[in-house]
């Protein structure tokens, strides 16, 4: 479980830059051209321990909304971050209208379920929200490539001692 202490006293350099400029450059490409109207971004770890994806999605959207289940991690990314609208609730549960949102930016969050049905009710709820012909950008942890396995399979000791990860 991810420990609200753990913004303020883990560092956030190395892995949190890397994954911000990969995911930057994949939002270049995917992105809808020209401006959204509202933009849903399904995770607020990245900005709330660093600079995350929210300036990206910000010079491409009129509102940026933001989900996360941690209300430290909500708090951390509203204080940063004043213009993102963070919004407390589970991805497997959209307190949005259908159809109301044009571009769902959700990246490694459907990883951390267990079960494929939550990842299926997650993915309904996602096409729910977006209206006809928005555009979700969606990506889950490569289990194959070396950075993330080796991540995986180190001891949880060693990857929040290293910063690396809040939860087990």
């Amino acid at each position: 479980l991810f420990r609200s202490e753990w913004i303020a006293r883990k560092p956030q350099d190395l892995w949190r830059r890397h994954s911000d400029a990969v995911n930057a450059k994949l939002l270049a490409r995917w992105m809808p051209d020209g401006i959204c109207d509202r933009t849903l971004k399904t995770d607020l770890f990245d900005e709330a321990v660093t600079d995350g994806l929210y300036p990206v999605l910000a010079e491409r959207s009129r509102v940026v909304l933001g989900l996360d289940v941690a209300p430290a991690v909500l708090k951390a990314a509203h204080g940063r971050y004043r213009a993102l609208d963070v919004v407390g609730a589970d991805v497997r549960s959209l307190p949005f209208e259908s159809g109301s949102i044009d571009c769902v930016v959700s990246l490694s969050t459907l990883d951390h379920f267990d079960a494929r049905a939550d990842i299926c009710i997650a993915l309904a709820e996602l096409h729910r929200v977006l209206q006809p012909g928005g555009v979700l950008i969606l990506t889950l942890d490569n289990l194959a490539k070396p950075v993330v396995a080796l991540r995986n399979s180190l001891p949880y000791a060693l990857t929040d001692g290293a910063g690396l990860v809040p939860y087990p």
